[in-house]
């Protein structure tokens, strides 16, 4: 009981003192705390990668134990992520040969037949100012010609040259930090994959070193029970963003609408986002 109360008075402790040092020099404890949290970014990425990854290594193991039994076991667990990450990078690679050059030339297009697309524009506000005025609203004038926008365009490049330079420096550095976090997260989920067990083990003898046999049952019951219905939450968007994105790219091919994979892979992402992943497909 000493001891108990011992670490709730150092933990209460540690957390009056890091509040008023937020509360009289937040900043300069920000910042270091920030970078800190940025350097431990791949862990729990990799911990994401490893999460999605376990669905269809458990699928590839149990069929390795279907096909050969016993035999072989050393080797089930090593082939079967060498498999899993095979079947990963293949899928990565198949959408970006197939979806990427479609996706690039159907934004060609798109820039392309701008000119178009403003006259249409100009069209329809002239109409609905011709519209409007029979109730006495006035809409201003709207002029969206292609050598107005390309002057435009020119102007704010001049003047604006620099900043975007640095953006465009900034956009790289921050791409690079990206690839080498995913790297280091992939090199880390493979790590757990091929020792979740010895790790889980660990994990376990560590919370039950910290709490109680009571406590540590819940804590792991909680775990077991979020992943559980995380994992089926992840395989019912997924489905239904795979779904959504099939049948709008089969309609828009039937009514042979434009842009269709275009159109189809953004119903496809955005359905993915949560409660508001329809509204934005669908905008």
């Amino acid at each position: 009981m000493e001891l108990k109360r011992r670490q709730k008075l150092l933990l209460w402790g540690i957390a009056v003192l890091l509040a008023l040092g937020f509360l009289l020099d937040g900043a300069s404890l920000a910042t270091p705390f920030l970078r800190v949290l940025h350097a431990m970014l791949p862990i729990p990425l990799g911990l994401g990668i490893a999460f999605v990854l376990s669905f269809p290594l458990r699928f590839l193991e149990r069929l390795w134990v279907r096909l050969f039994a016993d035999r072989a076991s050393r080797v089930r667990r090593p082939v079967c992520l060498v498999l899993c990450l095979l079947l990963a990078i293949g899928l990565i690679a198949l959408i970006g040969v197939t979806v990427i050059p479609r996706l690039v030339r159907s934004v060609v297009g798109v820039i392309e037949r701008l000119p178009e697309y403003s006259a249409r524009a100009e069209a329809w506000w002239g109409k609905l100012s011709q519209w409007l005025a029979r109730f006495s609203i006035a809409l201003p004038p709207l002029t969206l010609e292609a050598e107005a926008l390309q002057g435009m365009l020119s102007r704010y490049l001049a003047e604006h040259g620099s900043l975007l330079l640095n953006l465009s420096i900034d956009f790289l550095r921050s791409m690079f930090s990206a690839v080498w976090d995913g790297m280091i997260a992939t090199v880390l989920a493979i790590y757990i994959l091929a020792q979740k067990e010895r790790l889980g083990r660990q994990i376990r003898r560590l919370i039950a070193a910290c709490f109680s046999e009571r406590t540590t049952e819940r804590i792991f019951n909680l775990v077991h029970l979020s992943a559980h219905v995380f994992s089926r939450f992840l395989i019912g968007q997924v489905s239904e963003a795979v779904i959504l994105g099939a049948l709008c790219f089969v309609g828009m091919l039937i009514f042979d609408f434009p842009y269709a994979l275009l159109i189809s892979v953004l119903i496809g992402v955005s359905a993915l986002i949560p409660i508001f992943g329809a509204l934005i497909g669908t905008g």
